[in-house]
Protein backbone atom coordinates (compact mmCIF):
# COMPACT_ATOMS: atom_id res chain seq x y z
CA UNK A 1 0.00 0.00 0.00
CA UNK A 2 1.10 3.05 -1.08
CA UNK A 3 2.12 5.80 1.96
CA UNK A 4 0.40 9.35 1.35
CA UNK A 5 2.86 11.98 -0.11
CA UNK A 6 3.38 14.67 1.96
CA UNK A 7 2.07 18.23 0.71
CA UNK A 8 4.43 21.07 0.20
CA UNK A 9 3.44 23.63 2.24
CA UNK A 10 3.93 27.22 0.28
CA UNK A 11 6.73 29.16 1.53
CA UNK A 12 6.44 32.04 3.86
CA UNK A 13 7.25 35.64 2.49
CA UNK A 14 10.28 36.92 3.74
CA UNK A 15 8.73 39.55 7.35
CA UNK A 16 8.38 43.28 5.96
CA UNK A 17 9.81 45.90 8.47
CA UNK A 18 6.73 48.22 9.06
CA UNK A 19 5.25 50.81 11.29
CA UNK A 20 2.48 52.53 10.82
CA UNK A 21 1.97 53.74 7.47
CA UNK A 22 6.03 53.11 7.11
CA UNK A 23 6.98 49.92 4.85
CA UNK A 24 10.48 48.53 4.51
CA UNK A 25 11.96 50.99 2.39
CA UNK A 26 10.09 54.07 3.85
CA UNK A 27 10.86 53.04 7.43
CA UNK A 28 14.56 52.65 6.54
CA UNK A 29 14.65 55.96 5.18
CA UNK A 30 12.81 57.49 7.83
CA UNK A 31 15.10 55.72 10.33
CA UNK A 32 18.34 57.07 8.39
CA UNK A 33 16.94 60.51 8.18
CA UNK A 34 16.26 60.45 12.24
CA UNK A 35 19.95 59.24 13.04
CA UNK A 36 21.06 62.50 10.73
CA UNK A 37 18.73 64.21 13.18
CA UNK A 38 19.95 63.19 16.17
CA UNK A 39 23.53 63.33 14.21
CA UNK A 40 23.00 67.54 14.33
CA UNK A 41 21.43 67.82 17.64
CA UNK A 42 23.45 65.64 20.29
CA UNK A 43 26.62 67.46 19.59
CA UNK A 44 24.86 70.75 21.45
CA UNK A 45 22.68 69.14 23.70
CA UNK A 46 25.51 69.68 27.06
CA UNK A 47 25.39 73.03 26.19
CA UNK A 48 25.07 75.15 29.03
CA UNK A 49 22.33 77.64 29.36
CA UNK A 50 22.09 80.57 27.74
CA UNK A 51 20.59 83.68 29.15
CA UNK A 52 16.76 82.71 29.39
CA UNK A 53 17.27 79.30 28.51
CA UNK A 54 18.08 78.99 31.96
CA UNK A 55 14.30 79.69 33.67
CA UNK A 56 12.35 76.42 32.86
CA UNK A 57 14.57 74.19 33.50
CA UNK A 58 15.13 75.73 37.24
CA UNK A 59 11.20 75.76 37.33
CA UNK A 60 11.32 72.07 36.39
CA UNK A 61 13.64 72.03 39.40
CA UNK A 62 12.01 73.94 41.63
CA UNK A 63 8.82 71.38 41.02
CA UNK A 64 10.90 68.16 41.73
CA UNK A 65 11.69 70.00 44.77
CA UNK A 66 8.82 72.05 45.99
CA UNK A 67 5.92 70.42 44.56
CA UNK A 68 4.72 73.95 42.73
CA UNK A 69 6.47 75.78 39.94
CA UNK A 70 8.19 78.74 42.20
CA UNK A 71 11.94 78.39 42.50
CA UNK A 72 15.23 80.48 43.66
CA UNK A 73 15.63 83.46 41.15
CA UNK A 74 18.03 85.50 42.23
CA UNK A 75 18.40 87.25 45.64
CA UNK A 76 15.61 89.84 44.55
CA UNK A 77 13.80 87.10 43.78
CA UNK A 78 13.75 83.97 45.81
CA UNK A 79 11.26 82.33 45.39
CA UNK A 80 9.80 83.61 42.15
CA UNK A 81 7.20 81.64 40.30
CA UNK A 82 7.68 80.55 36.87
CA UNK A 83 4.31 81.03 35.45
CA UNK A 84 4.38 82.65 32.22
CA UNK A 85 2.21 80.22 30.78
CA UNK A 86 0.07 77.32 32.36
CA UNK A 87 2.25 75.17 33.95
CA UNK A 88 1.74 71.83 32.17
CA UNK A 89 5.04 71.48 30.29
CA UNK A 90 6.96 72.95 33.62
CA UNK A 91 5.14 69.68 35.25
CA UNK A 92 6.09 67.31 32.28
CA UNK A 93 9.79 69.02 32.24
CA UNK A 94 9.87 68.04 35.89
CA UNK A 95 8.51 64.56 35.51
CA UNK A 96 11.45 64.02 32.25
CA UNK A 97 14.33 65.34 34.44
CA UNK A 98 12.91 63.42 37.63
CA UNK A 99 13.39 60.48 35.90
CA UNK A 100 16.42 60.57 33.70
CA UNK A 101 18.30 63.35 35.88
CA UNK A 102 18.66 66.68 35.94
CA UNK A 103 21.51 68.31 33.59
CA UNK A 104 20.74 70.31 30.47
CA UNK A 105 21.65 67.14 28.50
CA UNK A 106 17.88 65.49 30.20
CA UNK A 107 16.62 69.09 29.49
CA UNK A 108 17.13 69.17 26.01
CA UNK A 109 16.41 65.18 25.45
CA UNK A 110 12.86 66.66 26.39
CA UNK A 111 12.40 68.12 22.99
CA UNK A 112 14.12 65.56 20.91
CA UNK A 113 12.01 62.99 21.95
CA UNK A 114 8.86 65.85 21.74
CA UNK A 115 10.05 66.45 18.15
CA UNK A 116 10.35 62.42 17.15
CA UNK A 117 7.02 61.78 17.98
CA UNK A 118 5.59 64.52 16.49
CA UNK A 119 7.17 62.71 13.33
CA UNK A 120 5.08 59.78 13.17
CA UNK A 121 1.48 61.43 14.37
CA UNK A 122 2.32 64.09 10.95
CA UNK A 123 2.96 60.44 9.41
CA UNK A 124 -0.19 59.52 9.84
CA UNK A 125 -1.58 63.17 8.97
CA UNK A 126 0.08 62.67 5.69
CA UNK A 127 -1.90 59.33 5.00
CA UNK A 128 -4.94 61.14 5.74
CA UNK A 129 -4.13 63.88 2.99
CA UNK A 130 -2.55 61.32 0.38
CA UNK A 131 -3.92 57.81 1.58
CA UNK A 132 -1.96 56.19 -1.64
CA UNK A 133 1.52 57.99 -0.59
CA UNK A 134 4.29 56.46 -1.99
CA UNK A 135 6.87 55.84 0.66
CA UNK A 136 9.40 58.56 -0.88
CA UNK A 137 6.48 61.03 0.69
CA UNK A 138 7.33 59.76 3.93
CA UNK A 139 11.16 60.09 4.11
CA UNK A 140 10.40 63.21 2.15
CA UNK A 141 8.07 64.57 4.66
CA UNK A 142 11.05 63.82 7.67
CA UNK A 143 13.76 65.28 5.38
CA UNK A 144 11.60 68.16 5.67
CA UNK A 145 11.02 68.44 9.12
CA UNK A 146 13.69 66.69 11.10
CA UNK A 147 16.87 68.38 9.24
CA UNK A 148 15.12 71.84 9.56
CA UNK A 149 17.27 74.16 11.45
CA UNK A 150 14.37 75.55 13.05
CA UNK A 151 13.23 72.16 14.35
CA UNK A 152 16.83 71.21 15.28
CA UNK A 153 17.36 74.21 16.97
CA UNK A 154 14.00 74.53 18.74
CA UNK A 155 14.14 71.32 20.21
CA UNK A 156 17.40 72.22 21.98
CA UNK A 157 15.27 75.11 23.77
CA UNK A 158 14.09 74.40 26.83
CA UNK A 159 10.60 76.83 26.22
CA UNK A 160 7.37 75.49 24.97
CA UNK A 161 6.95 76.09 21.44
CA UNK A 162 9.82 74.11 20.39
CA UNK A 163 9.20 71.01 21.82
CA UNK A 164 6.28 69.90 23.36
CA UNK A 165 4.47 72.88 21.82
CA UNK A 166 5.03 71.05 17.95
CA UNK A 167 4.08 67.88 19.21
CA UNK A 168 0.49 69.73 19.83
CA UNK A 169 0.27 71.83 16.66
CA UNK A 170 0.58 68.23 14.21
CA UNK A 171 -2.11 66.63 16.82
CA UNK A 172 -4.33 69.50 15.69
CA UNK A 173 -3.11 69.13 12.64
CA UNK A 174 -4.20 65.46 12.69
CA UNK A 175 -7.47 66.68 14.68
CA UNK A 176 -7.90 68.99 11.58
CA UNK A 177 -8.02 66.46 9.04
CA UNK A 178 -10.17 64.09 10.85
CA UNK A 179 -12.81 66.67 11.45
CA UNK A 180 -12.82 67.79 8.01
CA UNK A 181 -12.79 64.20 6.40
CA UNK A 182 -14.97 61.94 9.07
CA UNK A 183 -18.46 62.25 10.04
CA UNK A 184 -19.14 64.16 13.33
CA UNK A 185 -19.97 61.82 16.54
CA UNK A 186 -19.57 61.71 20.16
CA UNK A 187 -15.61 60.53 20.10
CA UNK A 188 -14.91 63.42 17.93
CA UNK A 189 -16.67 65.75 20.44
CA UNK A 190 -14.85 64.20 23.14
CA UNK A 191 -11.48 64.58 21.20
CA UNK A 192 -11.97 68.08 20.79
CA UNK A 193 -13.09 68.95 24.16
CA UNK A 194 -9.70 67.02 25.31
CA UNK A 195 -7.91 68.21 23.23
CA UNK A 196 -8.98 71.96 23.42
CA UNK A 197 -8.18 71.60 27.09
CA UNK A 198 -4.80 70.28 26.10
CA UNK A 199 -3.74 72.96 24.32
CA UNK A 200 -4.90 75.85 26.58
CA UNK A 201 -3.33 74.57 29.61
CA UNK A 202 0.19 74.26 26.67
CA UNK A 203 0.30 77.95 26.08
CA UNK A 204 -2.69 80.42 24.70
CA UNK A 205 -1.12 81.34 21.86
CA UNK A 206 -0.87 77.51 20.73
CA UNK A 207 -4.51 77.09 21.68
CA UNK A 208 -5.18 80.55 19.65
CA UNK A 209 -3.83 79.21 16.42
CA UNK A 210 -4.79 75.64 16.25
CA UNK A 211 -8.45 76.51 17.45
CA UNK A 212 -8.87 78.26 13.94
CA UNK A 213 -6.98 75.54 12.09
CA UNK A 214 -9.72 73.30 13.09
CA UNK A 215 -12.30 75.50 12.89
CA UNK A 216 -11.21 76.05 9.33
CA UNK A 217 -11.21 72.78 8.71
CA UNK A 218 -14.56 72.13 9.95
CA UNK A 219 -15.52 74.72 7.13
CA UNK A 220 -13.94 73.01 4.69
CA UNK A 221 -16.15 70.00 4.74
CA UNK A 222 -18.34 68.47 2.34
CA UNK A 223 -20.65 67.81 4.55
CA UNK A 224 -22.28 69.27 7.97
CA UNK A 225 -20.10 71.88 7.78
CA UNK A 226 -21.89 74.18 9.95
CA UNK A 227 -22.65 72.02 12.49
CA UNK A 228 -18.82 70.61 12.88
CA UNK A 229 -18.12 74.69 13.36
CA UNK A 230 -20.28 75.15 15.72
CA UNK A 231 -19.57 71.97 17.36
CA UNK A 232 -15.54 72.79 17.27
CA UNK A 233 -16.64 76.15 18.90
CA UNK A 234 -18.33 75.05 21.70
CA UNK A 235 -15.94 72.27 22.37
CA UNK A 236 -12.82 74.57 22.82
CA UNK A 237 -15.09 76.60 24.74
CA UNK A 238 -15.83 73.85 27.05
CA UNK A 239 -12.17 72.19 27.31
CA UNK A 240 -10.98 76.68 27.77
CA UNK A 241 -13.29 76.34 31.16
CA UNK A 242 -12.53 72.92 31.92
CA UNK A 243 -8.50 73.85 31.48
CA UNK A 244 -8.85 76.99 33.11
CA UNK A 245 -11.07 75.32 36.49
CA UNK A 246 -7.41 72.95 36.74
CA UNK A 247 -5.43 75.59 36.51
CA UNK A 248 -7.21 77.78 39.39
CA UNK A 249 -8.29 74.77 41.66
CA UNK A 250 -4.65 73.23 40.66
CA UNK A 251 -3.18 76.80 42.23
CA UNK A 252 -5.47 76.78 45.17
CA UNK A 253 -4.08 73.59 46.33
CA UNK A 254 0.03 73.62 45.42
CA UNK A 255 0.16 77.49 46.14
CA UNK A 256 0.69 79.51 43.22
CA UNK A 257 -1.35 82.76 41.95
CA UNK A 258 -3.42 80.96 39.01
CA UNK A 259 -3.66 84.71 37.68
CA UNK A 260 0.12 84.93 36.68
CA UNK A 261 -0.07 83.39 32.85
CA UNK A 262 -2.93 85.54 32.27
CA UNK A 263 -1.13 89.11 33.35
CA UNK A 264 1.67 87.82 31.06
CA UNK A 265 0.04 87.69 28.73
CA UNK A 266 -1.61 90.80 28.77
CA UNK A 267 1.61 92.17 29.63
CA UNK A 268 3.65 90.10 26.12
CA UNK A 269 0.53 91.86 23.70
CA UNK A 270 0.58 94.97 25.12
CA UNK A 271 4.85 95.49 24.84
CA UNK A 272 6.79 95.98 21.93
CA UNK A 273 11.01 96.07 21.85
CA UNK A 274 11.89 99.66 21.43
CA UNK A 275 11.08 101.02 18.00
CA UNK A 276 9.36 98.67 16.79
CA UNK A 277 5.41 97.22 16.79
CA UNK A 278 2.71 96.87 13.98
CA UNK A 279 3.39 96.46 10.34
CA UNK A 280 7.10 97.35 10.65
CA UNK A 281 8.27 95.09 13.98
CA UNK A 282 6.27 92.26 12.20
CA UNK A 283 8.64 92.57 8.84
CA UNK A 284 11.92 93.20 11.03
CA UNK A 285 10.95 90.08 12.38
CA UNK A 286 10.04 88.02 9.24
CA UNK A 287 12.93 89.24 7.36
CA UNK A 288 15.33 91.14 9.12
CA UNK A 289 18.97 90.20 10.30
CA UNK A 290 20.26 86.54 11.20
CA UNK A 291 17.71 86.00 13.47
CA UNK A 292 15.17 86.46 11.07
CA UNK A 293 12.11 84.40 11.21
CA UNK A 294 12.13 83.44 7.18
CA UNK A 295 16.25 82.76 7.54
CA UNK A 296 15.19 80.03 10.06
CA UNK A 297 12.46 78.87 8.20
CA UNK A 298 14.20 78.55 4.92
CA UNK A 299 12.85 80.37 2.01
CA UNK A 300 13.01 77.31 -0.24
CA UNK A 301 10.39 75.39 2.12
CA UNK A 302 7.75 78.91 2.03
CA UNK A 303 8.47 78.59 -1.59
CA UNK A 304 7.44 74.47 -2.07
CA UNK A 305 4.57 74.54 0.29
CA UNK A 306 2.98 77.77 -1.51
CA UNK A 307 3.52 75.90 -4.56
CA UNK A 308 1.83 73.24 -3.76
CA UNK A 309 -1.13 74.73 -2.20
CA UNK A 310 -1.66 76.50 -5.69
CA UNK A 311 -0.63 73.56 -7.98
CA UNK A 312 -2.57 70.59 -6.26
CA UNK A 313 -6.37 72.19 -6.31
CA UNK A 314 -5.16 73.73 -10.25
CA UNK A 315 -3.97 70.13 -10.93
CA UNK A 316 -6.99 68.74 -8.93
CA UNK A 317 -4.52 65.77 -8.32
CA UNK A 318 -6.19 62.97 -7.76
CA UNK A 319 -5.69 60.62 -4.03
CA UNK A 320 -5.03 64.09 -2.83
CA UNK A 321 -7.38 65.91 -0.40
CA UNK A 322 -6.44 69.58 -2.25
CA UNK A 323 -8.74 71.47 0.44
CA UNK A 324 -5.97 69.78 3.48
CA UNK A 325 -3.26 70.79 1.65
CA UNK A 326 -4.02 74.92 1.22
CA UNK A 327 -5.49 74.68 5.17
CA UNK A 328 -1.66 73.23 5.84
CA UNK A 329 0.01 75.66 4.16
CA UNK A 330 -1.67 78.57 5.27
CA UNK A 331 -1.63 77.26 8.49
CA UNK A 332 2.20 77.55 8.46
CA UNK A 333 2.02 81.01 7.13
CA UNK A 334 -0.52 82.18 9.43
CA UNK A 335 1.50 81.13 12.36
CA UNK A 336 4.97 82.95 11.08
CA UNK A 337 2.95 86.02 10.52
CA UNK A 338 0.64 85.82 13.76
CA UNK A 339 3.90 85.34 15.74
CA UNK A 340 5.89 88.06 14.08
CA UNK A 341 3.36 90.51 15.04
CA UNK A 342 3.39 89.36 18.34
CA UNK A 343 6.92 89.39 19.22
CA UNK A 344 7.86 92.08 16.83
CA UNK A 345 11.45 92.12 17.98
CA UNK A 346 14.00 89.28 15.93
CA UNK A 347 16.12 87.51 18.22
CA UNK A 348 19.26 85.51 17.16
CA UNK A 349 17.23 82.93 16.73
CA UNK A 350 13.41 82.85 16.51
CA UNK A 351 11.83 80.34 19.38
CA UNK A 352 8.53 80.48 18.55
CA UNK A 353 7.82 80.03 15.05
CA UNK A 354 9.70 75.94 15.16
CA UNK A 355 5.68 75.11 15.53
CA UNK A 356 5.08 76.52 11.60
CA UNK A 357 7.58 73.69 10.26
CA UNK A 358 5.44 70.81 10.21
CA UNK A 359 2.46 72.47 8.60
CA UNK A 360 4.40 74.00 5.53
CA UNK A 361 6.54 70.66 5.36
CA UNK A 362 3.12 68.60 4.80
CA UNK A 363 2.07 70.83 2.45
CA UNK A 364 5.37 70.07 0.27
CA UNK A 365 5.84 67.02 0.70
CA UNK A 366 2.63 66.59 -1.40
CA UNK A 367 4.31 67.66 -4.87
CA UNK A 368 5.42 64.25 -4.80
CA UNK A 369 1.68 63.60 -6.17
CA UNK A 370 2.85 65.55 -9.06
CA UNK A 371 5.51 63.53 -10.68
CA UNK A 372 4.26 60.37 -12.81
CA UNK A 373 5.44 57.22 -11.67
CA UNK A 374 6.49 56.24 -14.99
CA UNK A 375 9.04 59.03 -14.90
CA UNK A 376 11.29 56.67 -12.87
CA UNK A 377 10.65 53.47 -15.63
CA UNK A 378 14.15 52.08 -16.39
CA UNK A 379 15.72 52.82 -12.74
CA UNK A 380 15.76 49.05 -12.09
CA UNK A 381 17.82 48.07 -15.34
CA UNK A 382 21.43 47.78 -14.83
CA UNK A 383 22.14 51.18 -16.68
CA UNK A 384 19.45 53.04 -14.48
CA UNK A 385 20.87 51.99 -11.60
CA UNK A 386 24.39 53.73 -12.58
CA UNK A 387 22.57 57.15 -13.51
CA UNK A 388 20.77 56.78 -10.36
CA UNK A 389 24.18 56.00 -8.04
CA UNK A 390 25.37 59.10 -9.57
CA UNK A 391 22.46 61.46 -9.45
CA UNK A 392 22.90 60.57 -5.95
CA UNK A 393 26.90 61.11 -5.64
CA UNK A 394 26.38 64.72 -7.70
CA UNK A 395 23.52 65.32 -5.02
CA UNK A 396 25.33 64.87 -2.81
CA UNK A 397 28.11 66.47 -3.55
CA UNK A 398 26.35 69.54 -4.33
CA UNK A 399 24.97 69.42 -0.38
CA UNK A 400 29.12 69.37 0.46
CA UNK A 401 29.58 71.77 -1.74
CA UNK A 402 26.62 74.20 -0.78
CA UNK A 403 28.25 73.78 3.45
CA UNK A 404 31.96 74.32 2.14
CA UNK A 405 30.85 77.45 0.35
CA UNK A 406 28.39 78.91 3.39
CA UNK A 407 31.55 77.75 6.21
CA UNK A 408 34.80 78.94 3.93
CA UNK A 409 33.13 82.12 1.70
CA UNK A 410 32.98 85.34 3.79
CA UNK A 411 30.68 87.00 2.08
CA UNK A 412 28.27 83.86 2.05
CA UNK A 413 27.86 82.38 4.93
CA UNK A 414 23.76 81.55 5.09
CA UNK A 415 22.80 83.36 8.03
CA UNK A 416 21.22 86.30 6.17
CA UNK A 417 17.67 85.87 4.31
CA UNK A 418 19.32 87.30 0.77
CA UNK A 419 22.86 84.47 1.31
CA UNK A 420 20.20 81.86 1.83
CA UNK A 421 18.30 82.95 -1.06
CA UNK A 422 20.55 82.89 -3.36
CA UNK A 423 21.94 79.60 -2.24
CA UNK A 424 18.68 78.19 -2.38
CA UNK A 425 18.30 79.67 -6.08
CA UNK A 426 21.10 78.11 -7.52
CA UNK A 427 20.68 74.61 -5.90
CA UNK A 428 16.99 74.56 -7.45
CA UNK A 429 18.83 75.11 -10.45
CA UNK A 430 21.72 72.70 -10.26
CA UNK A 431 19.56 69.77 -9.07
CA UNK A 432 16.56 70.51 -11.92
CA UNK A 433 19.51 70.25 -14.44
CA UNK A 434 21.05 67.50 -12.66
CA UNK A 435 17.83 65.32 -11.95
CA UNK A 436 16.20 66.08 -15.64
CA UNK A 437 19.63 64.85 -17.32
CA UNK A 438 19.19 62.03 -15.05
CA UNK A 439 15.95 60.97 -15.90
CA UNK A 440 16.09 61.72 -20.02
CA UNK A 441 19.30 59.29 -19.78
CA UNK A 442 17.14 56.07 -18.06
CA UNK A 443 14.68 57.04 -20.80
CA UNK A 444 17.16 56.82 -23.27
CA UNK A 445 19.21 53.84 -22.35
CA UNK A 446 15.90 51.82 -21.08
CA UNK A 447 14.88 49.38 -23.63
CA UNK A 448 11.39 49.95 -23.94
CA UNK A 449 10.94 53.81 -23.66
CA UNK A 450 8.52 54.72 -21.05
CA UNK A 451 5.91 57.33 -22.44
CA UNK A 452 6.61 59.93 -21.21
CA UNK A 453 7.05 63.31 -22.92
CA UNK A 454 9.91 65.30 -22.30
CA UNK A 455 7.69 68.18 -20.93
CA UNK A 456 6.58 65.58 -18.29
CA UNK A 457 10.29 64.95 -17.56
CA UNK A 458 11.28 68.41 -17.32
CA UNK A 459 8.69 69.07 -14.83
CA UNK A 460 9.32 66.13 -12.42
CA UNK A 461 13.13 67.63 -12.56
CA UNK A 462 11.64 70.92 -11.45
CA UNK A 463 9.08 69.52 -8.93
CA UNK A 464 12.11 67.13 -7.52
CA UNK A 465 14.71 70.12 -7.56
CA UNK A 466 11.89 71.58 -5.10
CA UNK A 467 11.59 69.02 -2.71
CA UNK A 468 15.67 68.55 -2.64
CA UNK A 469 16.34 72.00 -2.46
CA UNK A 470 14.92 73.22 1.25
CA UNK A 471 16.57 69.99 1.96
CA UNK A 472 19.97 70.73 1.22
CA UNK A 473 19.43 74.12 2.13
CA UNK A 474 18.01 73.65 5.64
CA UNK A 475 20.96 70.64 6.17
CA UNK A 476 23.70 73.31 5.20
CA UNK A 477 22.40 75.62 7.49
CA UNK A 478 22.35 72.98 10.23
CA UNK A 479 25.55 72.17 10.01
CA UNK A 480 27.13 75.20 10.46
CA UNK A 481 24.95 75.98 13.34
CA UNK A 482 25.98 72.45 14.88
CA UNK A 483 29.28 73.81 14.16
CA UNK A 484 29.08 77.30 15.73
CA UNK A 485 28.84 76.99 19.83
CA UNK A 486 25.48 78.95 20.95
CA UNK A 487 24.70 80.22 17.32
CA UNK A 488 21.59 77.60 17.21
CA UNK A 489 19.95 79.19 20.10
CA UNK A 490 18.80 82.81 21.21
CA UNK A 491 22.14 84.87 20.59
CA UNK A 492 25.55 84.53 19.08
CA UNK A 493 28.74 85.58 20.94
CA UNK A 494 28.71 83.33 23.97
CA UNK A 495 31.94 82.38 23.40
CA UNK A 496 34.17 80.14 26.07
CA UNK A 497 30.90 79.96 28.43
CA UNK A 498 31.97 76.56 29.80
CA UNK A 499 35.61 77.51 30.65
CA UNK A 500 34.13 81.01 32.10
CA UNK A 501 31.96 78.87 34.35
CA UNK A 502 34.73 76.32 35.47
CA UNK A 503 37.44 78.97 36.25
CA UNK A 504 34.46 81.03 38.33
CA UNK A 505 33.59 78.51 40.37
CA UNK A 506 37.05 78.12 41.31
CA UNK A 507 37.96 81.23 41.57
CA UNK A 508 34.23 82.30 43.56
CA UNK A 509 34.12 80.48 46.85
CA UNK A 510 30.87 78.30 47.59
CA UNK A 511 28.30 80.53 49.89
CA UNK A 512 29.69 83.78 48.21
CA UNK A 513 27.33 86.09 46.53
CA UNK A 514 27.49 87.56 42.95
CA UNK A 515 25.92 90.51 40.99
CA UNK A 516 25.48 88.93 37.46
CA UNK A 517 23.15 87.58 34.63
CA UNK A 518 20.72 84.51 35.90
CA UNK A 519 22.28 82.04 33.37
CA UNK A 520 26.01 82.53 34.93
CA UNK A 521 24.58 82.47 38.50
CA UNK A 522 22.43 78.99 38.47
CA UNK A 523 25.39 77.33 36.61
CA UNK A 524 28.22 78.30 38.93
CA UNK A 525 25.36 77.51 41.48
CA UNK A 526 26.24 80.81 43.85
CA UNK A 527 23.76 83.05 45.41
CA UNK A 528 23.09 85.76 42.89
CA UNK A 529 21.95 89.76 42.00
CA UNK A 530 20.70 89.84 39.03
CA UNK A 531 21.96 92.26 37.02
CA UNK A 532 19.00 93.14 34.97
CA UNK A 533 16.90 94.12 38.01
CA UNK A 534 19.95 96.17 39.28
CA UNK A 535 20.62 98.00 35.63
CA UNK A 536 16.63 98.78 35.80
CA UNK A 537 17.12 100.83 38.67
CA UNK A 538 19.16 104.19 38.37
CA UNK A 539 22.22 104.52 38.25
CA UNK A 540 22.60 106.30 41.64
CA UNK A 541 20.68 103.48 43.01
CA UNK A 542 23.06 100.65 41.92
CA UNK A 543 25.67 102.97 43.10
CA UNK A 544 24.43 103.17 46.78
CA UNK A 545 23.42 99.48 46.18
CA UNK A 546 27.40 98.39 45.74
CA UNK A 547 28.57 100.49 48.03
CA UNK A 548 26.42 99.21 50.65
CA UNK A 549 26.43 95.60 50.04
CA UNK A 550 29.95 95.44 49.04
CA UNK A 551 29.00 92.17 47.11
CA UNK A 552 32.76 90.28 46.33
CA UNK A 553 31.94 89.20 42.78
CA UNK A 554 30.09 90.60 39.47
CA UNK A 555 29.78 89.05 36.24
CA UNK A 556 29.39 91.17 33.32
CA UNK A 557 29.08 89.95 29.32
CA UNK A 558 30.81 91.68 26.61
CA UNK A 559 27.99 91.72 24.14
CA UNK A 560 24.25 92.07 23.96
CA UNK A 561 21.83 93.40 26.30
CA UNK A 562 23.53 93.87 29.21
CA UNK A 563 26.86 94.69 27.70
CA UNK A 564 28.73 97.89 28.26
CA UNK A 565 27.55 99.27 25.42
CA UNK A 566 24.07 99.25 26.20
CA UNK A 567 24.81 100.14 30.43
CA UNK A 568 28.11 102.69 29.98
CA UNK A 569 27.31 104.54 33.40
CA UNK A 570 26.82 101.16 35.52
CA UNK A 571 29.95 99.84 34.16
CA UNK A 572 31.77 102.78 35.16
CA UNK A 573 30.36 102.10 38.91
CA UNK A 574 31.75 98.69 37.93
CA UNK A 575 35.08 99.69 37.02
CA UNK A 576 35.43 102.02 40.26
CA UNK A 577 34.74 99.80 42.80
CA UNK A 578 35.73 95.97 41.07
CA UNK A 579 38.98 95.14 39.00
CA UNK A 580 38.92 92.15 36.47
CA UNK A 581 40.17 88.82 37.35
CA UNK A 582 38.77 86.30 34.58
CA UNK A 583 39.33 88.90 31.24
CA UNK A 584 39.83 86.57 28.12
CA UNK A 585 39.84 87.87 25.00
CA UNK A 586 38.33 84.35 23.76
CA UNK A 587 35.60 84.63 26.16
CA UNK A 588 32.74 86.72 26.10
CA UNK A 589 32.46 86.97 29.76
CA UNK A 590 34.30 89.37 32.64
CA UNK A 591 34.62 88.42 36.48
CA UNK A 592 35.29 91.24 38.72
CA UNK A 593 36.39 91.50 42.01
CA UNK A 594 36.14 93.92 44.66
CA UNK A 595 39.25 95.78 45.10
CA UNK A 596 40.86 95.53 48.47
CA UNK A 597 39.51 98.51 50.53
CA UNK A 598 37.12 99.67 48.39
Amino acid sequence: MNSPQPTALPAKAAPRLRLGPLRHGGLLGVIIVTLGYLALSIPRMGDLYVIDEAVFPYVADGILKNGAPFYYNGELRPADFGLWHPPLYDYLLAGFVGVFGFSPVSVRAFGLVCVIASMYVLFLVLRRIMPNAPQLAYVTLAALVLLSPQIISGALVPDIDGSFGVLVVVLGLWLATAVKQDALSVRMLLLLVAFATLTVATKFTISGFVALIIGVAALLSSSQRWIKAIAVVGSFAAGTLLSLALLVITGALIGFDARLPFDYLFESLSSRTPGRGGVSGAIATLFEGPGATLVWIGPALLVAAMVAAVAIPVLRVPAVDARLVVLSAASGVVILIGYAFISASPFQFPKYTPIAVPALALAATTLVSLVPRRAFEGLRSAPGRIIGGLHIIVIFGGAIGMFFLATRNEKIHGRTLADLAFLSLWCFVAVTIVTVAALLLVRLNSRERPKISIASIVASGAVIALLLTPVMAQVTAAAVNVLSPYATRYYYGERGMDRFVREAEQLVPGGTQIIGPKDIGFQIDRRFYEDALLFASPVDEFRSFVEDERIPFVVTRKKHDYSEAVYPEYFDVVREYYEPVIDSPDMDFVLWKLKAGA
